[in-house]
Formats: structure tokens, C-alpha cells, sequence
């Protein structure tokens, strides 16, 4: 995975769907190579694998640390859906847990497949491919997101839309930005336009139900998706979170915020960073220089320039020793030590013992 200093503005969809990702009908099966064992019935379809970067190079290991795939990509992604996104030369492909290719690196960008499909890019255009490396949807948007809850959003010319997987127009093209649906809300933007770097501004943000009728009118500066019945919203420069109502859970009033995680939410007041809970108390008082939300009992957090992990009594459970941290997830961190985008992959357990890299 790609060397990245923890950013905590990705929380928020400041959302600029340029990102996503976008049909053509015109490909054939036998542009596809299939892969006509099924491997994803295998035991090993079931374990974890995680990627990792070592001399430039990609591959996977299990939770104990044992390379499962050899290091031979030039990159590769996480699993979704027991497949995971490759790339060997120019293009990208599909591995699945064997490792084995089960499409041609044919895609100039592909993604993880949300609900059996994956978007994938050719000749400059977006389409959908199924788990069966079938373009189900073909290559003929401008942009578009992932499927969820049965529909993706898509831009086809000036306007996003929402189609199904049969690339059927569900919920008619009128919106400027449109994001995937979460919790049977999608948020979507009227009034942005693109600025000088590429990038979505101006405009208000609300949600919508899978009817297209606004559930929550657009009046936000920045919002995220729904996640356990609750949303981020900015109005002005201050951080708020609110219900699938569009009431308030906690008031716009800060600096900064996530949404609440493990009972906590991660805030700024000021120039520091801690933690709340959902009554605006604070749990852990403002003292680090950035942090992340709590996953799996632990959060990361920097403290005179490096990262580490405490608990939700604010202990350090791990030193705070790295330059660069993501969150526990299945057990594991990816950690680094350095300040090189090219830096190669540490993973520890929640003990701090390194399982891989060090």
C-alpha cells in the first residue's frame, strides 16, 4: 500500500467524486481471461490477507505474517469481496486468494468490488465489471461510484444519475455531484462547480432516498455518508454530526470532528485534537497534534511528531514512535518508521510486537 502520512480530512466526503470512478457494452468476454477453477469455494478464500510493500514491490501475508502472495506487484490492494485490485506493468488487474489472475491487468484503473461489482476504467471511460470478469455495464461515463444498495451513481454528461446493475436509469440525471447510498441515504450536491485544480466547490449538500426525493434539503458546506444513523455536516467552518431527520445530534461548533466511533468522536478545539462523547463531554482532554477515530479499542494519535495508539482511558497502549500510522483493522496496523513516500510496510498487532516488516 502506498506510503501516506495520516490525513484526518479523509473522514469527510469534501466530496469530490473525482475519485470515482465511471460503462462499454463493445467489450466482449474474450477480452476477459477467466479463470476456470474456482478457487474462491477454497478454505483459504476465508483468510486474511493483507497487502504489503517491500522494495517496490507488492504481495500479501496472513495475520501471522507469512507471505501467502509473493511480492511481485507494482501495486495491490486490499481484499473486497476475496478479490483484490493488482497492477503489473501499466495497467491493473484482479487476482483472487490463491493468487491466482482471474482478468487480464487490462484496466487503466479498476476498483474493489462493492456488491459484486467493480468499477473499472478504459479508453478514458467508466463501466462496471461483475465478480465473474463480465463488463456488466460498459465503459461509457464520465464518472461514477460504487454500487450500494443496488444502485451507483454515474455522470454522463453535465449530470449525475443513479442506475441499477442492469445500467437502467432509477433516479433521473439533475444532480451536480452524487455520491453511493448508505444507510438508504445518498448524499448529493446542487450548485458545485470545478475549480482550476480539478476539484468540486461552492454548492450545498443534502440527502436523498432511493426515489430521489430529498429526505434532508441541501444547506451543508461538506458532509460525509450515513454510518450507524449518523452523518458529519459543516455549516460555515464549524463540524457537526446529525440524524437520517436532519437533527442535530451534535451542534456545529467545531473545529473539526468525526463521526462517533466505539461511543467516542474525535474533535479539534483549538489547536489540539481528543476525544467526545455523543453529550459534547470531553473524554479525553485536547492534547495531541492529529488523531484518528477509535477502531477496534484503540485510536491512533501524534504527539511531538509521532504516531502511536492509547485506549479509551487515553493510555498509551503503543508507543507513540512512528512517522506514519493507519488504524487497527482484523487485528493488524499498517505502521511506518521514516519519512519516504517509498517506504516499506511494518504491520504490529495491538501488543505493538511487529508481526511483519520490521
Amino acid at each position: 500500500m502506498k506510503y501516506r502520512y495520516v490525513l484526518l480530512i479523509g473522514v469527510l466526503i469534501f466530496i469530490n467524486q473525482r475519485n470515482s470512478y465511471a460503462q462499454s457494452d463493445s467489450l466482449t468476454s474474450n477480452y476477459l481471461k477467466h479463470n476456470k477453477n474456482d478457487t474462491l469455494n477454497n478454505e483459504k478464500s476465508n483468510q486474511l490477507l493483507f497487502a504489503v510493500k517491500k522494495d517496490g514491490l507488492y504481495g500479501y501475508i496472513n495475520n501471522h505474517g507469512d507471505v501467502v502472495i509473493s511480492l511481485k506487484y507494482d501495486y495491490a490492494s486490499s481484499f473486497s469481496e476475496n478479490i483484490a485490485v493488482v497492477k503489473q506493468g501499466k495497467y491493473f488487474g484482479y487476482i483472487d486468494k490463491m493468487g491466482k489472475d482471474i482478468s487480464l491487468s487490462q484496466f487503466e484503473i479498476a476498483g474493489q468490488f462493492s456488491e459484486d461489482y467493480a468499477l473499472i476504467k478504459i479508453s478514458g471511460k467508466w463501466g462496471f465489471i461483475h465478480k465473474s470478469m463480465h463488463i456488466q455495464i460498459g465503459t461509457i461515463y464520465q464518472e461514477a461510484g460504487n454500487f450500494s444498495e443496488g444502485l451507483a451513481p454515474v455522470k454522463l454528461k453535465d449530470k449525475w444519475e443513479y442506475i441499477d446493475s442492469e445500467g437502467k436509469t432509477i433516479i433521473e440525471s439533475k444532480y451536480d455531484i452524487a455520491t453511493s447510498f448508505k444507510e438508504g441515504l445518498a448524499a448529493v450536491n446542487n450548485g458545485a462547480v470545478i475549480n482550476n485544480y480539478g476539484k468540486y466547490v461552492e454548492g450545498k449538500w443534502g440527502f436523498i432516498d432511493n426515489k430521489g426525493v430529498f429526505i434532508i434539503e441541501p444547506q451543508f458546506e461538506e458532509v460525509s455518508s450515513f454510518s450507524n444513523g449518523m452523518a458529519l455536516v459543516k455549516i460555515g467552518n464549524n463540524y457537526g454530526i446529525i440524524d437520517k431527520t436532519g437533527n442535530y445530534i451534535i451542534k456545529p461548533k467545531y473545529d473539526w470532528l468525526s463521526l462517533i466511533s466505539e461511543d467516542l468522536a474525535a474533535v479539534k478545539i483549538g489547536k489540539n485534537y481528543g476525544f467526545i462523547n455523543e453529550a459534547g463531554e470531553k473524554i479525553i482532554k485536547p492534547q495531541y497534534e492529529e488523531v484518528l477515530p477509535f477502531s477496534e479499542g484503540l485510536a491512533a494519535v501524534k504527539i511531538n511528531g509521532k504516531w502511536g495508539f492509547i485506549d479509551k482511558k487515553g493510555t498509551f497502549v503503543i508507543q507513540p514512535i512512528f512517522d506514519a500510522i493507519t488504524n487497527f483493522k482484523n487485528g493488524l496496523a499498517e505502521v511506518f518508521i521514516g519519512k519516504s513516500y517509498n517506504l516499506n510496510s511494518i504491520y504490529i498487532d495491538k501488543t505493538g510486537k511487529y508481526i511483519w516488516g520490521k
